[in-house]
């Protein structure tokens, strides 16, 4: 009576959320496995400059708890002119109460002016099937090749673009951001934003930009310097199958979890696949580690898994940093072959840092802000968030120099230093002093430009330089080719010489 009584609220809230879009929900569809129903293609659409978002279309469902299901969505998307369309990218940037965006981004190929094309990734939620679902409070992001005015950018980088040279007003005196981005500011002519952390795939950002009654809207695409994705090699080989390859135990960056790691491959019949497979860890020195002695088959879910002792002895055996590895599936009539790249990263060292007043109290006034971390040579490129007491955290840190700066977009790269991480390194700590203001700014840059005090496993190691005052040493990494943007940053032998 009770799941009756909660169908028949459920269906009552639906109905009068979708009134105007006369969307018609069912009883016996809410009270069932198919709930939640697909979003008809007639009803609910949502507009985003010339795409029109047409339905949603459930194809995969998995419960997580006793009221919290993930569903796997199918979105479907018409280009409604005025031109054709080539690399469409749907966003969904934020969702209704009880919904959590698992996988927010689809890809879709190009799509001619009036065609409706669905996406062939999905759009993965998890809903709380105690709250109705709300379709309509699904905040969409599309994208095409056309509309990427920003594109290219790097990951944990300050940039500063010239607002005439984007083809903007200068009395433009107003900015948000969305997406990847959630901070911008217009100063002097120029708009000022920081990217993210790397998240190991492509991200997405919109800028909108107010001058009086106008508005422009700008996006901008983030590229991932160590993407985690899983290449297949050799496809075009008529022996190559076309299937996928799954890991698992692993987090960000393809770091593994201490959870059994899994190589599951998907899109197969079944197949033996033990005695002729193996895939290979390449090392920096040159040499290289075989999994095949880790590994055990598991011919049920066609997948291999390291766990336990193996798992143990193989991370005992890895170093520290970034590898390629190369995996090959060969079954035992050699009839089945597939070839993967892709990378995994041991990373086992923890960087600490402080940000303090020059009279050594915590820069309290900093909670809440963003400090970026860069590495000059493995790419690892990261954001944290400071603590109240101006602490700060980057977890799974991999051996390299690091240049590490305050996000501050009224006075870039003010606040900066850089670091090592040792081979050796499990803890490195650092602190940074912060200048009170900028009219202590001239004062802050001869009292305090100094030594950075640095530790290594609680060890003191050679001080690293501060800086502050304005940028002018641009780092390696560029804006889009043909810009005349500003990348704040410096390289390491400007801050501090050559390091050990």
């Amino acid at each position: 009576m009770h799941v009756i009584a909660t169908c028949i609220i459920m269906l009552a809230s639906l109905l009068h959320q979708a009134r105007a879009a006369t969307v018609e929900y069912s009883l016996a569809a809410l009270c069932t496995d198919k709930w939640p129903p697909a979003l008809p293609a007639s009803a609910g659409t949502t507009q985003v400059d010339q795409f029109v978002v047409t339905g949603l279309d459930k194809v995969s469902e998995k419960r997580v708890a006793r009221t919290i299901f993930e569903y796997g969505f199918r979105v479907s998307i018409k280009n409604v002119g005025p031109a054709d369309a080539v690399g469409v990218t749907a966003l969904i940037n934020g969702a209704g109460p009880g919904t959590e965006v698992i996988v927010g981004q689809a890809t879709l190929a190009s799509i001619k002016v009036g065609e409706t094309i669905a996406s062939p990734d999905l759009i993965v939620v998890r809903h709380d099937r105690a709250v109705p679902f709300a379709p309509n409070q699904l905040h969409w992001q599309i994208l095409d090749e056309a509309s990427l005015r920003l594109n290219e950018l790097n990951p944990a980088e300050t940039y500063t673009f010239s607002l005439k040279e984007l083809g903007i007003s200068t009395a433009a005196d107003k900015v948000t951001a969305s997406g990847a981005i959630d901070e911008a500011l217009i100063r002097s002519g120029t708009l000022r934003f920081s990217t993210p952390g790397d998240t190991g795939t492509e991200q997405y950002a919109m800028f909108v930009i107010h001058t009086g009654a106008a508005v422009t809207v700008l996006r901008a695409r983030i590229r991932s310097l160590l993407p985690t994705s899983i290449v297949q090699a050799g496809h075009d080989d008529a022996l190559i199958q076309p299937v996928s390859l799954v890991l698992g135990g692993v987090g960000a960056g393809n770091r593994p979890t201490g959870n059994p790691l899994t190589f599951k491959l998907s899109g197969t019949a079944r197949l033996k696949l033990v005695n002729n497979s193996d895939a290979v860890i390449l090392l920096s020195d040159g040499k290289a580690i075989s999994l095949k002695p880790y590994w055990n088959f598991d011919p049920q879910e066609q997948s291999f898994s390291i766990g336990g002792d193996g798992l143990t002895k193989l991370l005992e055996q890895l170093p520290n940093g970034r590898h390629s590895v190369m995996a090959g599936f060969e079954s035992d009539d050699a009839e089945f072959v597939a070839n993967f790249e892709f990378a995994l990263t041991k990373a086992s060292a923890k960087m600490v840092g402080r940000f303090v007043l020059p009279d050594g109290r915590g820069a309290t006034e900093l909670s809440g802000r963003k400090v970026l971390l860069k590495g000059f040579n493995g790419g690892l490129r990261m954001q944290a968030a400071i603590a109240a007491d101006g602490t700060f955290a980057f977890e799974g840190v991999i051996p390299d120099v690091y240049y590490i700066t305050l996000s501050d977009l009224e006075q870039p790269d003010q606040v900066a230093a850089s670091t090592a991480v040792l081979p050796t390194s499990s803890e490195v700590n650092v602190t940074l002093v912060y200048g009170e203001g900028k009219a202590n700014a001239a004062a802050f840059d001869e009292a305090a430009v100094g030594k950075v005090p640095s530790k290594q496993n609680g060890s003191p190691s050679r001080p690293r330089q501060l800086l502050g005052g304005s940028a002018t040493h641009a780092m390696k990494a560029s804006p889009p080719a043909g810009s005349t943007a500003k990348v704040f940053g410096r390289t390491g032998s400007f801050l501090d010489g050559a390091h050990e």
